[in-house]
């Protein structure tokens, strides 16, 4: 079934044209009445989902999420996540669902967050536990730098273990030069100890003959050189920030975000660099038995990746049920009064109501489905002749009509 959802927090009105596959969102200016238009999508969408906590309305193409529209800012971002063959997508009391039929059993998945996944052009989920990551150039003289499970709500983390006083490199080369003003670096970093020094530099050549960023995390501070150390946030123990370096070229600058909060702009190079080609993490040979942590590093120029993919924690979809070939899963609501033609469902938290679309009306069932408890015809109190879709906001229903696009 195709729902369609009111938001009466954010005026916002979404609405589903069956028959032209077209979704539609406008947002409601309530001093005056009038609406402008978020998005309108033809002939792709066939499913979607509003998520109330998060104000996102999810839309989807058949097998695999398309995007979402952020209602609190009408932006539109991309989200990754695809099945191998989705039958339907639906809500069940506030969590989205779908059924993969590619196999004779029927999967049951749920989509939810809790993955440890964090999006990134590295974010090390290919490697094994313990080995070297992936695309790296190591120095381990004395430690080593390993991929390990997971940290703290974090699965695949690449650890620096310096066990001696001597210095240890990761090194990601970018494969080109990059000198685009907004060219973006955003990464992870944890560490054990916050009053030893690990470094990173971003270097204009392999050679890393010209440095453009230079930060450190010592003495329990998050700074940047330019000839001098300057500090810019506190740092405390065990604890994961989120850090992005945003590149100007032209100024020959960089500003420098922690948890998306910009903590210092403008910050001049700490040399004379004119483009970007080398990530280098280093840490201090006078510094020993510490451990550094990294995650999800994400470069702007990816194209499978966008600025802010690695902020929150990937959704991914679980498999919570499977329902085997021939099984008897199902409830049988003709029997159990006059819905011959049930077309649209939705939850209230205590009760199930279907929508009928021959009689133009609403029957509510109880939780086990095997009681019909009232009925409701909604074709009597108006025009809507053909409903299809019901959903509920918590407070009121909504019911689409196809004939007359109402809703």
């Amino acid at each position: 079934p195709i729902n369609t959802h009111l938001s009466i927090e954010y005026t916002t009105f979404i609405y589903f044209v069956p028959f032209q596959n077209t979704l539609t969102i406008r947002k409601l200016d309530t001093s005056d009445g009038t609406s402008s238009l978020i998005v309108t999508e033809v002939g792709t969408i066939t499913k979607f989902y509003y998520d109330s906590a998060n104000a996102k309305l999810y839309y989807y193409q058949t097998q695999s999420i398309v995007s979402y529209v952020d209602l609190t800012d009408d932006s539109i971002t991309d989200l990754n996540g695809t099945l191998d063959a989705v039958e339907d997508i639906f809500v069940y009391s506030g969590d989205p669902f779908a059924v993969d039929t590619s196999e004779d059993d029927l999967t049951y998945y749920k989509y939810t967050i809790g993955s440890g996944y964090y999006l990134g052009t590295y974010s090390f989920t290919d490697d094994a536990d313990g080995s070297d990551p992936a695309g790296w150039v190591l120095t381990e003289i004395t430690g080593t730098v390993n991929v390990i499970s997971d940290l703290d709500g974090h699965s695949k983390v690449m650890e620096i273990d310096d066990t001696g006083a001597s210095v240890m490199h990761a090194v990601q080369e970018f494969g080109i030069d990059h000198n685009t003003d907004g060219d973006t670096i955003e990464f992870w970093w944890r560490s054990n100890d916050v009053t030893k020094s690990c470094s990173i530099r971003i270097y204009d050549t392999l050679t890393e003959t010209k440095v453009s960023a230079y930060i450190n995390l010592d003495n329990g501070q998050f700074r940047y050189a330019t000839g001098s150390w300057n500090n810019v946030k506190a740092a405390v123990v065990n604890t994961w920030y989120h850090h992005k370096l945003v590149f100007n070229f032209t100024a020959s600058t960089y500003d420098w975000y922690i948890d998306d909060i910009l903590e210092e702009a403008s910050i001049p190079f700490n040399g004379t660099a004119t483009k970007i080609r080398e990530l280098y993490i280093t840490t201090s040979g006078g510094d020993a038995n510490y451990k550094q942590y990294f995650d999800a590093f994400g470069y702007s120029w990816d194209a499978n990746f966008n600025v802010g993919d690695n902020l929150v924690e990937a959704k991914t979809w679980n498999a919570v049920g499977t329902i085997a070939e021939g099984a008897t899963n199902f409830f049988d609501i003709g029997a159990l009064g006059n819905n011959d033609n049930p077309i649209g469902i939705c939850w209230d938290g205590t009760n199930f109501f279907v929508v009928d679309n021959t009689d133009a009306v609403v029957y509510k069932y109880n939780a086990a489905l095997d009681t019909e408890v009232a009925t409701y015809d909604i074709g009597a109190l108006g025009d809507n002749d053909s409903p299809i879709a019901i959903t509920w906001d918590g407070t009121s229903f909504y019911v689409t009509d196809a004939i007359n696009a109402y809703v």
